[in-house]
């Protein structure tokens, strides 16, 4: 208990409760957050026993405010927006002001009088605490109860007539006399002193018990007793105190505090979480009040360590407790024992339950017990009766739920627990008040419920309901202003709260809707009840708004929030029944499903569309198309078509008997067919006279023409029937949306494209007509199979077809004749493509962009447009016109910003009393959006225009190489200059002009994301015309022989075969289907036949949706009761055998001396042509078959994928997308998908876990048609450890797998001690597969321990232990491979570990393995003859290369750890020093295996004399001489050796080739590339540079604009984006010189073209630099400025904000950390200082070290986990294997191990420079004590260092990947920069 009962003087900033004395007592309280009036309850407690809800009655004494600019304001604001003057607007902004500078000068003025005291005569305002609003005093409105006196309510703002002034009640106080706690005085209203607050003595009669609070000037007086609840000493923030919120989460458990109902009991838990930050994972539920306990009952006051403190549940009002029930605590309270040995559980329990609800909080640090606890802090929680410690359980409460539990109990220990501690996580206060105001609703809605089922609903209880559901509306919608006059149901927000939406779900707000909803239907027959329904069936109008609020709640409540959908959609089947009772349910149920794919394609069924298609007929008459809005939503979710719901709508709309009566049909006049087809512009003919005629129901209706001209003059139904054809053709799109061919099948032949081409055409129809039949021109006709996005680049060239000269016209039309079909479909849609050339032309000549329906028609006309350059409609010339017109179009559009976000900052001062906005300004946003959806629109045009002319560029550049190569020249040895003059010659075909490039500038400044995106791109595809150039020439594959044309004919000829037999089979499948529907009409699937049965490209727009359309296809059900599928297939099974057979051959090249090469060539001509996703439909036709396929099929299959991906990258890359189909294979499935990843570490390191674990589930498979599981142990050894490069996830996914089958394991490895046990079902094919299992199962434990991974070195310890290892090496039984294997083993597993294995080194089982094992195999093998010795290979192999390694590394560390071991073992040894000296002198003994057997030598031999084993004196001399001899020898040759097999130039594949094939222009042009490329790439740098100059001359604004796109780039994932700006920015500060003179001339004319060759304007980092220096200077140079500027425009920032989110893409953080570095090298305060205040602001500033501290973490990890997959070379300490895989560059990673860096000198010096500095750094953060430096952070910082110089000392050869992180965080000291400020003490302080 804290605090005193002596009287203190009450002063402003206290908060108090207000007692009212007389005829009616009690507290001054509210009826809740929903209703604003002030009452008084004498039944809810008094001085001495204080309300339940005492939050409801504080309130804060203020100083009066002024409210006379406010009121002048608020006044004004009342007329109407649009009937203002420009003089009437110019006062409403003058008003806003001074009203704002009045709130700003309170604001000041409550600060300075915050504890000033009260005395009697001074006006206050009473701000009640749980509403934020003042008591004021209404006198226009008299009292509800008291006619006579004025209403008092609560009022947000406050005004005048919030002034009280404070009256003494008794003579012995005087006016000026300090006001005392306790004191009873009068509140008179400060304009009226005769009105004074006054309790009503009537009880309210919609409440009864509580009174009105009035203001009266009756008498007596009511007085007030003024309460002090918490001083203004103690009501201050950063610590707790009475009357506080806070959650309190566990930090061991990572779970919250939390009480909520469990079969309808009330518990006190943890909560689990499932998510990934279990603090994100907040709930209302988990709201605790914070009481302090006083000696006096209504007081309070702040928290300190000796307080009594109380929990309160804020939305339940129960306590947190201790269980005291049980006897043994009564017993021991009777005998004065103490109970403190017991242990009770946490409770709930009600207010009366006093002694259990008592608690101290514990500091967990030293704090002294009158210090106060902070706000936040952790706290151990202490029972005061009992004196126990709460704690967690792992005792659960929800075992029953069938899930894993969430729900642990609570319990209090008699023994304290250093883990048992809390966090005190404080709410904000609006939380608090939103819960406040969600608890009151659901009461209210509570209370409506019950009355609605006893039928007692007064017309006051539906107004109230109603009122209190429009507040509900606009409190999701978080919207605070008034709404006096605002429908909620025609309400719009793009903003919804999703912590609000949380709210009405976990306080039953949501529940009580749905029971107010449940109760008009009857719940047997689901009628409506007579006493709600109307004669005519309908319901009730009195009612009918009230259910429409209350569905619009359940709208908003589940807006973009899955759980709430979730929980609404639990309701689907009640809200069904609702349908079409006007009550708004079907919008809700269309609104739940919309965006929703996993709901719609669960809830919507035949039955809800036939429903809905019912209603469209009932409302025919009234031309209603909401319904068709309905049906159209559900076709889509996010943008995509469902073609479930797509099939059910079709099927029900358009197939069944209603479609005649509800749908309208289009026909046109026929008699002017011919003339249509005869001329493409029919549709401009004067003579063409036909009308588009609507028909119903078989009967004529009106021509479109007639009705639009008959709806603009005003006919409401010809209106109606024109928009409800709208919205019919609105919905026909939607259905054909994603290529749904049974949509398009029914509706193309009933809407031709001419028919809509004539309503698009026809200016005369109004516009939004012509919008719709331009939406489904594109859906229904456009992009419909068989289109396919046209192929950019063709990287496949047969030489011969190469043409000697080549212009625009002749490429477009080579171009479009390849292809019949394509010449079929520019047929039709010639008309089409001529219209849109026209429209454009015209909008582009009139340049007017205000109406918006006609922009809305030009975006739809360029979507059109960009359908058709994206399926190759146009050619390179048609491509130039176009894009000319879009220039034109662009230019005016960019003339005014145009953003995403509309500008309402303007709209604050034009809102009225209403808060209705400007309509003039919403038409105007509305508008905005629109034309920047046409600038998205024409950018993306434009790049696929740049796409088609790249392909263009190469053909050119490829033309002019084969010119000189038919002139004679050989192009290996083409001169440089003439090569760079084609390639510049070509990169400049077609380049955009300087205007072009301003309009993207201007573009990029813009806020709109997708804009924004698209102008960059274009962008740096300008700059970058070169870079993508080369690119493209050095992926391109050149076909320069007869053979390779041969080739390629006869693959695209072996594919038709194949093609042939997957169409019959679909056709047969598709007939089957036709069968079943026939016969099961039940089966609903959505899916449906392929009408032709083609090939279809799963990568190609339509592959999702191909792939859903054929689930049928694939159940087993259907599969199980079709006709066999084996005919059709197999009549082709022996061509497709021959097939494969051939592409096999084609694979691979023979030598002549039978050596086998992969054909890199020719696979790359098979993965153009597709062939891996012919055979992969093969595969899956046979997998999904009834009977097994045939092996021999499967087989062939398997060995042409093998050779397929042999060796190449890319085609494994292709193979892998089908992973899936590859895996349930019956032949060659092992083989298949090892060929996928081996050796091909990216794959590998993004494998799915599914994967592995099927694999791992193979290998144990009991099924006797199973594969050899050794095949199986091989893959997945290759997935495990590609390219001998350890894949860490793999490891552990792997052994996590095997360890669910370790009896498995322990039974096939032979130790199983169970020998009970049948071993019949683990019997092998032979014995040569059992020894292969055996040696390969070995082998892949040895793959999972390399690279020291402590987890699964400890598994596998457990798999395989060592007293298994022994038996096995000491047995006879076993061969040398498998022996080979379990050595392997024994050293990644227990001595080259990351945690020493003690009992290796201190028991005697490596002894007995030297004893009875290694040293028999070294003696047998130094004895033996020399032929014999030579002849055996193996022994030698396992002696030299497993067995010294192995003693070798043994003995090294047995002298480390436990040296006097040796002494123990003195006999073996010796035996051991002279067998290993005899291997010394063996004469065939190769010079590199003796290296090894020395080093051994050299261990052993010191170690022998150091102990003092006897050696013989003549074996002493010799060891010492041959080992001085050998070491001098090998000084004196390595670094020759080194030196003569790194710069020794090896002749490569090619430079052989050409020597043989001398006119080969394949090899000719590799060679090529390999001489020209240093060349191309200061080319290419040029044009970076040059983009840096032009940027460098754009305002400030524009850079800053550039900058914070890069952080917007990097959220959405668009990381090649912002790698590319973080590129430019780091080039404006560390400039590229351009070293040749082509590059300075391309340079010069990028500048010249795109800066006019005029001189350019004054950049604005000299500006900067002259107002910080005085002078000017160039931003280029390496002076400070440059830094400094781009340091002010946020580029520090970027680079903060991008090291703060973890899951950023590796290209980003490592560009991010260069860009960092280059920031940082100024070497400027400034610059540091700038950093360190963006890391201190940024609210994740810990992630910072995080990243960092992560990236050098796994780079530290890395380099001591050496992937040395050989023992000899762990023993020689060599480097020749690669590194462990890196995150960082896993797209350099092939080639790594390949190029070796050796430390030189220098690097030596600069990494000992980095440590020292890193030592300095980590001094000067462990003395740093700021309050922005968090101990995280701190931690953080002092891990980071230490890992950092774990790094640079174990550093000794560094990989190409590697100096890269080198050059980052060491070399530049980047860490030392941002830690070791130089005023980092005096910041801090």
């Amino acid at each position: 208990m804290t605090g005193g009962s002596s009287a203190k003087i009450l002063r402003f900033g206290d908060v108090v409760s207000i007692f009212g004395e007389g005829q009616t007592t009690g507290f001054l309280s509210t009826l809740g957050s929903v209703d604003d009036r002030c009452v008084l309850n004498p039944k809810n407690g008094d001085t001495s026993a204080p309300p339940k809800k005492f939050r409801d009655c504080w309130f804060m004494l203020c100083p009066a405010l002024r409210y006379s600019a406010q009121q002048q304001y608020w006044h004004a604001s009342r007329t109407n927006i649009t009937s203002r003057t420009q003089d009437e607007a110019n006062l409403m902004r003058s008003l806003h002001h001074a009203a704002e500078l009045e709130k700003e000068q309170n604001e000041k003025d409550t600060t300075k009088k915050i504890g000033m005291p009260l005395s009697y005569g001074i006006n206050v305002q009473l701000l009640h605490m749980k509403s934020k609003k003042y008591l004021t005093v209404n006198r226009r409105i008299p009292a509800k109860s008291d006619k006579l006196a004025m209403r008092v309510y609560l009022d947000r703002q406050g005004n005048e007539d919030s002034w009280f002034q404070i009256a003494p009640f008794y003579n012995y106080r005087t006016l000026g006399d300090s006001v005392i706690g306790n004191d009873e005085a009068i509140l008179c209203s400060a304009g009226n002193t005769q009105q004074c607050l006054h309790a009503s003595e009537e009880s309210l009669s919609d409440n009864p018990g509580s009174h009105e609070v009035n203001s009266s000037a009756a008498t007596p007086f009511t007085s007030w007793r003024l309460v002090l609840y918490l001083s203004y000493k103690e009501n201050i923030p950063k610590i707790l105190k009475g009357g506080d919120v806070v959650r309190l989460f566990h930090v061991e458990k990572e779970r919250f505090l939390t009480l909520d109902a469990y079969k309808s009991v009330q518990y006190v838990f943890l909560r689990t979480t499932m998510r990934a930050s279990a603090t994100s994972a907040t709930s209302s539920k988990a709201l605790w009040e914070i009481e302090v306990l006083h000696n006096e009952p209504c007081r309070s006051g702040a928290g300190y360590w000796n307080s009594v403190y109380r929990l309160k549940h804020m939305a339940t009002g129960l306590y947190v407790s201790a269980d005291l029930s049980n006897s043994n605590y009564r017993q021991s309270m009777e005998s004065d024992v103490s109970a403190a040995g017991e242990e009770f559980l946490i409770v709930a329990a009600g207010s009366n339950t006093k002694d259990g609800t008592l608690f101290e909080f514990c500091p967990t640090s030293a704090e002294s017990e009158d210090s106060v606890v902070p706000e936040s802090s952790f706290v151990r929680l202490r029972h005061c009766g009992t004196r126990t410690w709460v704690g967690a359980t792992e005792q659960a409460i929800d075992v029953e739920e069938g899930t894993k539990p969430v729900m642990h109990k609570l319990s209090c220990m008699s023994q304290r627990r250093d883990e048992e501690a809390f966090a005190v996580v404080p709410v904000p206060p609006d939380e608090v008040r939103d819960l406040d105001f969600v608890n009151d609703v659901s009461e209210v809605l509570k209370d409506f419920c019950h009355k609605l089922e006893l039928g007692t609903v007064s017309s006051n209880d539906r107004r109230t309901a109603c009122q209190v559901l429009k507040e509900v509306i606009f409190f999701i919608a978080e919207s605070d202003s008034s709404h006096v006059n605002v429908d909620p149901l025609d309400f719009q927000t793009d903003n919804v709260s999703r912590d609000r939406q949380k709210l009405l779900r976990e306080q039953f707000l949501l529940k009580y809707i749905f029971q107010v909803l449940k109760v008009p239907l009857e719940e047997s027959s689901g009628n409506l009840r007579d006493s709600f329904q109307e004669p005519d069936g309908s319901i009730k109008a009195k009612w009918k708004y009230t259910f429409r609020l209350c569905y619009r709640v359940l709208c908003l409540s589940q807006e973009q929030y899955r759980k709430n959908q979730e929980y609404v959609a639990k309701h689907f089947g009640f809200m069904q029944k609702q349908i079409g009772l006007d009550i708004h349910a079907e919008e809700t149920i269309t609104a739940l499903v919309h965006n929703n794919r996993k709901l719609l394609e669960k809830h919507i069924t035949q039955k809800e569309v036939n429903t809905f298609v019912g209603l469209l007929g009932k409302n025919i008459e009234k031309w209603d198309y909401r319904f068709l809005d309905h049906l159209s939503d559900l076709c889509v979710s996010n943008k995509t078509g469902i073609p479930s719901t797509q099939k059910i709508i079709c099927n029900c709309l358009l197939k069944g008997p209603e479609t005649t009566s509800v749908l309208l049909e289009a026909r046109m006049k026929n008699s002017q067919e011919l003339l249509r087809f005869q001329d493409p512009r029919w549709y401009e003919k004067p003579e063409f006279t036909s009308e588009v005629i609507l028909y119903i129901s078989g009967y004529k209706k009106k021509s479109i023409s007639e009705l639009a001209l008959k709806a603009s003059l005003g006919f409401g139904e010809d209106a109606a029937i024109l928009k409800y054809y709208c919205h019919q053709l609105d919905l026909f799109s939607n259905m054909c949306l994603g290529r749904h061919s049974l949509s398009i099948r029914e509706l193309s032949p009933k809407l031709d494209v001419n028919l809509l081409l004539r309503c698009v055409s026809a200016e005369s129809l109004p516009f939004e007509l012509r919008i719709s039949c331009c939406r489904l021109v594109r859906n229904l006709h456009v992009d419909v199979e068989p289109q396919e996005e046209e192929r950019k680049v063709s990287l496949s060239r047969p030489w011969w077809n190469v043409p000697r000269d080549i212009t625009i016209e002749e490429y477009d039309n080579e171009h479009m004749t390849k292809n019949a079909m394509k010449a079929s479909q520019m047929k039709k849609f010639e008309a089409t493509m001529i219209f849109i050339e026209n429209y454009l032309h015209d909008v582009a000549k009139k340049a007017d962009f205000r109406n918006i329906l006609h922009n809305k028609l030009s975006v739809e006309i360029l979507k059109l447009a960009k359908e058709f350059a994206r399926f190759g409609f146009y050619g390179i010339g048609s491509l130039n016109h176009l894009r000319t017109t879009l220039s034109t179009i662009l230019a005016p559009l960019c003339r005014e910003p145009i953003t995403s976000i509309p500008r309402r900052q303007s709209m604050i001062l034009m809102k009225n009393e209403n808060g209705a906005a400007s309509r003039a300004n919403k038409a105007e946003d509305e508008n905005n959006l629109v034309l920047t959806e046409m600038k998205v629109i024409i950018l993306e045009i434009y790049e696929h225009i740049h796409e088609m002319i790249l392909d263009y560029r190469l053909t050119h550049f490829l033309t002019n190489l084969k010119k000189e190569s038919e002139n004679g020249t050989n192009l290996a040895d083409l001169g440089l200059e003439i090569f760079t003059d084609y390639f510049e010659e070509s990169g400049s075909i077609c380049e955009d002009d300087a205007e072009f490039l301003k309009l993207l500038l201007y573009n990029i400044s813009s806020n709109h994301y997708a804009l924004f995106r698209s102008a960059t791109k274009l962008l740096m595809t300008i700059f970058n015309q070169n870079r993508r150039l080369f690119h493209v020439f050095e992926k391109t594959q050149i076909l320069s022989s007869k053979h390779d044309a041969d080739m390629l004919k006869q693959i695209k000829s072996q594919l038709e075969p194949i093609s042939s037999a997957i169409k019959a089979a679909k056709n047969r499948l598709s007939e089957i289907s036709k069968q079943l529907k026939a016969q099961q009409p039940s089966i609903d699937d959505g899916g449906e036949e392929v009408m032709d049965g083609s090939l279809v490209d799963e990568s190609s727009p339509s592959g999702s949706q191909y792939r859903d359309e054929m689930n049928i296809l694939s159940r087993p059900s259907i599969i199980s009761r079709s006709p066999s599928l084996k005919y059709p297939l197999m009549a082709h099974t022996w061509s497709i055998l021959e097939v494969l057979k051939k592409l096999k051959r084609l694979c691979v090249n023979l030598a002549p001396d039978g050596t086998v090469t992969n054909s890199h060539q020719n696979q790359h001509l098979l993965r153009e042509n597709k062939v891996e996703q012919v055979i992969s439909q093969v595969l899956k036709l046979l997998k999904e078959q009834k009977e097994e396929p045939p092996l021999e099929l499967e087989q062939e299959i398997s060995e042409f994928f093998q050779a397929y991906c042999d060796s190449n990258e890319e085609n494994q890359a292709v193979l892998a997308t089908h992973i899936d189909t590859l895996m349930g294979m019956h032949a060659g499935e092992a083989a298949a998908i090892r060929v996928v990843y081996e050796n091909n570490i990216s794959l590998c390191a993004s494998v799915k876990d599914s994967t592995i674990e099927y694999l791992v589930k193979k290998v144990f498979s009991r099924d006797a048609k199973r594969q050899p599981a050794s095949d199986y142990l091989v893959t997945i050894q290759s997935i495990v450890c590609p390219k001998h490069c350890i894949v860490r996830r793999n490891q552990e996914t792997v052994v996590y797998q095997l360890a669910i089958f370790h009896e498995d394991v322990v039974h096939f490895l032979g130790f199983d001690l169970d020998k009970s046990r049948d071993i019949s079902v683990y019997t092998f094919p032979s014995e040569i597969e059992k020894f292969k299992f055996h040696k390969e199962l070995v082998s892949l434990f040895t793959f999972c321990t390399i690279g020291k991974n402590v987890y699964t070195e400890s598994m596998c310890q457990s798999l395989l232990p060592l007293d298994r290892i022994v038996s096995v090496l000491c047995s006879i039984e076993y061969s040398l491979e498998v022996k080979e294997a379990y050595v392997s083993f024994l050293l990644h597993a227990f001595l080259v570990t990351e945690v020493d294995v003690r009992s290796v080194y201190s028991s005697n089982r490596m002894w007995t393995i030297f004893e009875n094992h290694f040293l028999p195999e070294i003696i047998n093998i130094a004895n033996a003859p020399l032929h014999e010795a030579e002849a055996d290979v193996k022994s030698q192999s396992y002696v030299y290369e497993c067995v010294v390694p192995i003693i070798k590394i043994f003995f090294e560390r047995i002298l480390k750890h436990s040296p006097g071991v040796i002494l123990g073992h003195k006999e073996i040894f010796r035996n051991l020093l002279k067998a290993i000296y005899r291997l010394t002198h063996t004469k065939w003994i190769h010079p590199t295996k003796l290296y090894t057997v020395q080093k051994c030598l050299n261990i052993m031999y010191p170690a022998a004399t150091a102990h003092l084993i006897h050696l013989p004196s003549y074996l002493t001399r010799e060891i010492e001489e041959s080992s001085t001899q050998f070491l001098r020898e090998a000084n004196r040759r390595a670094k020759w050796i080194f030196m003569m097999d790194f710069d020794k130039p090896k002749a490569t594949s090619e430079d052989l080739m050409v020597s043989k094939h001398p006119n080969d222009a394949t090899l000719q042009i590799q060679i090529l590339l390999k001489r020209v490329k240093p060349l191309i790439e200061d080319i290419i740098n040029s044009e970076t540079t040059a983009l840096t100059d032009v940027l460098a001359k754009e305002d400030k604004d524009f850079i800053e604009k550039f900058i914070s796109h890069a952080e917007k780039l990097a959220d959405e994932g668009e990381s090649e984006l912002c790698v590319q700006i973080l590129h430019v920015l780091q080039d404006m500060l560390e400039r590229k010189k351009v070293l040749t003179d082509k590059g300075k001339e391309v340079h010069q004319a990028k500048l010249d073209k795109y800066l006019g060759g005029r001189e350019a304007p004054s950049s604005f980092f000299s500006g900067l630099g002259k107002e910080k220096q005085g002078i000017v200077t160039g931003w280029q140079g390496e002076s400070a400025d440059s830094h400094y500027i781009l340091d002010k425009l946020g580029a520090s920032r970027l680079v903060v904000m991008l090291l703060t989110k973890l899951d950023k893409a590796p290209d980003v953080l490592q560009q991010s950390i260069n860009l960092g570095i280059s920031l940082l090298s100024g070497e400027t305060v400034e610059l540091q200082r700038s950093f360190y205040h963006h890391l201190a602001s940024c609210s994740k500033n810990h992630n910072f070290m995080k990243v960092l501290n992560d990236v050098l973490k796994e780079v530290g990890a890395d380099f001591r986990a050496v992937a040395k997959t050989k023992i000899s070379d762990i023993a020689r300490g060599d480097s020749k294997s690669t590194l462990s895989h890196s995150t960082l560059s896993k797209d350099k990673i092939v080639n790594d191990g390949h190029k070796i860096l050796r430390v030189s000198t220098q690097m030596a010096q600069d990494i000992l420079n980095a440590t020292k500095d890193i030592a300095m750094a980590f001094k000067r953060v462990a003395s740093m004590t700021g309050q922005c430096f968090t101990p995280t952070l701190k931690i953080l910082s002092q891990n980071l260092i230490i890992y950092f110089l774990d790094c640079v000392t174990s550093v000794f050869v560094f990989t190409k990947r590697y100096h890269l992180v080198y050059k980052c965080l060491a070399r530049n000291n980047f860490l030392y920069y941002i830690i070791d400020f130089r005023e980092w003490d005096q910041w801090f302080q």
